[in-house]
Formats: structure tokens, C-alpha cells, sequence
């Protein structure tokens, strides 16, 4: 009999192989395989630029949506203090307030990284507060919490200011320095 000779399976797949899905899978094996050797997930960075924030730092200025509210704080508070922790119990933070000695303020609870340049502190205020931060000295940081429904913005300024009812789509900046 003669006519085209027919392909085997095999012989298909071999060619298709040699014809470039070889070239295709070498190329992702080498991808995966790099990844796993050490590539960044975005983890240890977040856990790094947490660590830089780490330690006691004081308020110097408070902004909500552009308007500064640093002489309310200052009339309010002697010292006005944001730390960060990493405990063995987990991430924590304190804000604590003082005026004549005498403890005003204190607020503390769970913090959780978002990603590298945001976290969130879980608890101990009255709803979640979402936080950007930078720090753009080893000695200068600023917060700041985004305007917007669910950040958590009116119960942070209600814990810090409580001068009134806050709108929950204000902006915060806080500005820090390291003690």
C-alpha cells in the first residue's frame, strides 16, 4: 500500500515538542524554579519596612484633610505618642496621650501588614483603621489614613480629638518623629 504515511501518536508529540512547547516549558520551568530559590513575594519586605517602624514615636502634627488640627492636639496633650511593636503575642500597637502627667489617652491593640507601606491596626479603637506610612527618615515618619468609607478614619480622629461627630471619608496625615 502505498499513500502518505500515517503519524504515530507519539511521533506527533515529539515534534510538536521539538517544535517549540520544549522551548515554552523550559522557560516556565526555569521561571518556577527561580522563584522558589528566592525570589521576593513582597513578604520580607513588608516585614522589613514594619520593623523600621517599630519603637516609640511622638505626634508632631495632625492634618485631616489638609487642615492642620496640631494646635487642638497640643492644647489637648502634653506628649502624644504612637508605638509599634512585634511581640511574641503578634504585631501591637499603643497610642497613648498625656496632659499634666496624667494619662488622658490609651489605646492599644492588634496590628496586621497589609503590604509593604500599609498596615492596619485591628483593635482596641472603634473600628479598624487602615494606615499608609513612610518613613522618610530613620528618625521621621508619616502616616496617613485615606479618605474614604471603611478606613476607619472618624474613629481614630473620635479617639484622638473627641471634639465632635467626624465625617468618615476625611483624609489623616500624621506626622512623626522618633523618640
Amino acid at each position: 500500500m502505498q499513500g502518505s504515511p500515517t503519524r504515530s501518536p507519539a511521533r506527533s508529540l515529539r515534534s510538536a515538542w521539538h517544535g517549540g512547547y520544549g522551548v515554552l516549558f523550559g522557560v516556565g520551568l526555569v521561571l518556577v524554579v527561580s522563584a522558589l530559590a528566592g525570589c521576593d513575594t513582597g513578604t520580607s519586605k513588608s516585614e522589613s519596612a514594619y520593623r523600621a517602624l517599630t519603637g516609640q514615636w511622638e505626634i508632631v502634627s495632625l492634618r485631616v484633610s489638609g487642615v492642620s488640627y496640631t494646635t487642638e492636639t497640643n492644647e489637648r496633650y502634653d506628649t502624644l505618642r504612637f508605638s509599634f511593636a512585634d511581640t511574641s503575642s503578634g504585631r501591637e500597637y499603643r497610642l497613648d496621650g498625656v496632659k499634666n502627667d496624667r494619662a488622658i489617652l490609651g489605646a492599644s491593640g492588634r496590628v496586621r501588614i497589609v503590604n509593604a507601606r500599609q498596615l492596619a491596626l485591628t483593635t482596641g479603637l472603634p473600628e479598624p483603621v487602615v494606615l499608609n506610612y513612610d518613613i522618610t527618615q530613620s528618625r521621621r515618619a508619616t502616616l496617613t489614613v485615606p479618605p474614604g468609607p471603611g478606613t476607619g478614619a472618624d474613629g481614630l480622629l473620635d479617639t484622638v480629638l473627641p471634639q465632635g461627630s467626624w465625617a468618615e471619608a476625611q483624609s489623616i496625615e500624621l506626622r512623626l518623629e522618633r523618640l
